[in-house]
């Protein structure tokens, strides 16, 4: 028989959500400097990879509507949590396809993908987390004899 674990306290569903913020939104900045060679410079050439940046933006778009049309309408950690995920892999996702998909010979296009990706993923910001209630069911309001502060 296993016993049920206990339920967050608030401050620690906080934590964890700028925990993962944080850590999803370092990984696409390893990302372009150890398999992407840094940051792009140069000039492009005329053309634009159309599939490969057609993908991306639509990753980027998708991202973005996620943040703003959904996420923040929600007041609920069990669903904020899962989105908040969703949402920066979309635009980590637009990084690898410009790390993998678009050549060397576009690198206006690469750095364009890569710094939106990261804005958009800088709009993820936690701090909408402080609005957030705390659960009300009574694993989640009981005190911690061990820790009275929290």
């Amino acid at each position: 028989m296993t016993t049920p674990m206990p339920a967050m306290n608030h401050k620690s569903q906080i934590m964890v959500v700028w925990a993962i913020w944080f850590s999803m939104l370092i990984s696409p900045i390893v990302l372009q400097f150890v398999m992407g060679g840094g940051i792009p410079v140069g000039e492009s050439e005329d053309s634009l990879p159309l599939p490969s940046s057609a993908i991306a933006a639509f990753l980027l778009l998708a991202s973005l509507s996620l943040r703003w049309l959904v996420l923040a309408r929600l007041r609920s950690f069990q669903l904020i949590l899962p989105l908040l995920i969703v949402g920066m892999t979309l635009a980590e996702a637009a990084v690898l396809v410009e790390i993998f998909l678009i050549p060397q010979d576009f690198p206006t296009t690469r750095l364009v993908i890569a710094l939106s990706a990261l804005f958009i993923m800088l709009q993820f910001f936690p701090i909408y987390m402080f609005h957030i209630p705390p659960a009300q069911n009574s694993a989640s309001t009981q005190k911690n004899p061990l820790s009275p502060g929290l």
